[in-house]
């Protein structure tokens, strides 16, 4: 069956009263919906005053354009299965929902300034890019068909509540200035794939179950819980612009052009200066945002994700709530951004595999300060492991040397703990106890006693301390040895030796590899 040939004005009939006698002609029923089938229309414009009150259901359909400047669609208006010869744009209008499924587009969409509920792009094959800018998306679901379709997402008043990006085999998404207040991706992303999100308003972020080979950047994301967003009029902001020069030019675009009626079309406006941008953003952007003290920090969570190359550039984690569950972040790359090692409260299901792929990732970028606090963390979380395991003798060897690692120089971080340990707590002690077992000495709290000791039996002691002293090194004291010395002896090289080489360990820590 051929499609049937329908122009502007006799569309615009069907699609306002799809109940019509005329209607049935070019509609299946399913239920609830009805759905225009088979049909081919040429451009299509629908302007300011239109307004469709029904839902509108298109299925394998061809359209040369559509053009929606500031038309209002009260319920769903949805593409199945069609094509586009040219770009879809919908330009300071509103639709209840907006959805893509299965199309195809020669060239691209252009969702501008629009206030809708809801927004779905569903494996469509778009040749040009998909951009939104301005307005507020109460939902926005974009599944990816492949990374050959560029999704741009911009402007300082782009509010999306909602943005979930799914891929199953590639993507190519990037976002900035704009405020998304819950993100959420998921999915497979090839090699190809460029996912970028910069300088993104954001309460919310949700990594789940993604296997990445591509190239995942976040950057600058700000922590701030906005629930809507509130325009002024165009005269309430020249009135209240206070710089006469940007009031000027202010009241000159908006009197010369026809088409600025709202502060969306005259911020977005590409006449509109960089420097108007910045002052009208500076000055009235805290009346426009809409925000809330949640009660409650922001949340990241990482779930069952192989993020792969995953760049996050200036990103302060300690803002957040973390959640990470059984994933490998060994390949993420962090430039100004730190995974707190103490922090309460967060969640990782396996805290020695997360500090290992972060001090494996810090190790790569010889990020020596961060690979420093990730190891003590991944041997504070081993302790933890092997402590909540059945013992054994073999577990019982491997805790205490994590044990005394962290007495020493708490993991090789710090010479001179180790340094301070070795001399005054380990070696001095020892010293004392090696003196007491020699045979012909007598050592007392009296004058004489003091004495004898700091002049006669102290200036050793730094003998001692040296792992690789001869046992007899007081021998020209005519001191000699009793029953328990050479154990003393033994006892005091293993453990001032370990003292030595946690020094040595702790004072190369910044030495790269």
């Amino acid at each position: 069956m051929e499609n049937s040939i329908l122009d502007e004005q006799t569309f615009k009939k069907l699609i306002s009263n799809p109940y019509s006698e005329a209607a049935k002609e070019h509609i299946a029923d399913y239920g609830l919906l009805k759905v225009f089938e088979k049909i081919d229309i040429d451009d299509i414009k629908f302007g300011y005053g239109e307004s469709y009150i029904e839902n509108v259901v298109i299925d394998r359909s061809n359209f040369k354009k559509i053009d929606i400047n500031g038309a209002e669609f009260k319920q769903m208006l949805w593409f199945k299965n069609c094509s586009f010869q040219h770009e879809f744009t919908i330009y300071d209008g509103s639709v209840r929902g907006l959805i893509f499924i299965n199309c195809e587009f020669n060239e691209g969409i252009n969702i501008l300034n629009v206030q809708t509920e809801s927004i779905s792009i569903d494996k469509c094959n778009v040749k040009s890019d998909i951009l939104i800018k301005g307005g507020i998306y109460k939902n926005f679901t974009y599944n990816a068909l492949n990374e050959k379709t560029h999704l741009k997402i911009n402007g300082a008043f782009t509010f999306i509540e909602y943005f979930k990006l799914s891929s199953f085999i590639g993507a190519y998404v990037t976002a900035e200035e704009s405020i998304i207040k819950l993100l959420e991706i998921k999915g497979d992303f090839n090699s190809n794939s460029r996912i970028n999100f910069k300088n993104i308003r954001n309460f919310e972020i949700l990594f789940d179950n993604i296997n990445n080979d591509g190239k995942f950047y976040l950057t600058d994301l700000q922590t701030e819980n906005i629930i809507g967003l509130k325009f002024p009029s165009l005269d309430y902001i020249i009135q209240n612009t206070h710089d006469t020069e940007i009031k000027n030019e202010i009241v000159d675009q908006v009197k010369y052009s026809s088409k600025i009626k709202t502060f969306l079309q005259f911020y977005n406006n590409i006449t509109t200066t960089i420097n108007i941008k910045q002052y009208v953003f500076a000055h009235f952007f805290r009346e426009i945002f809409i925000t809330k003290d949640a009660g409650n920090k922001p949340n990241l969570a990482i779930k069952y994700c192989s993020l792969g190359s995953m760049e996050l550039k200036g990103i302060n984690l300690s803002n957040y709530d973390l959640l990470i569950l059984s994933s490998d972040l060994s390949n993420i790359k962090l430039v100004n951004t730190f995974f707190p090692v103490n922090q309460k409260p967060w969640t990782f299901s396996d805290g020695l595999n997360l500090y290992n792929d972060l001090y494996t990732s810090a190790t790569r970028q010889n990020n020596l300060h961060d690979r420093i606090e990730y190891y003590k963390a991944a041997q504070n979380n081993l302790y933890k492991k092997i402590a909540a395991e059945k013992l054994s003798i073999h577990k019982i060897g491997s805790l205490s040397a994590i044990l005394v690692s962290q007495f020493y120089s708490n993991h090789g971080s710090n010479w001179i703990r180790a340094m301070l340990i070795t001399i005054f707590i380990i070696a001095f002690p020892l010293y004392c106890l090696f003196l007491l077992s020699l045979d012909n000495i007598q050592i007392d709290i009296s004058e004489n006693g003091k004495n004898y000791f700091l002049h006669e039996l102290l200036p050793y002691f730094w003998e001692f301390i040296n792992p690789l002293h001869r046992i007899d090194f007081m021998k020209d004291s005519k001191i000699e040895l009793g029953n328990w010395s050479a154990f003393v002896d033994l006892i005091a090289r293993i453990l001032i030796g370990i003292g030595v080489f946690e020094m040595i360990r702790s004072f190369r820590k910044y030495v790269r590899n």
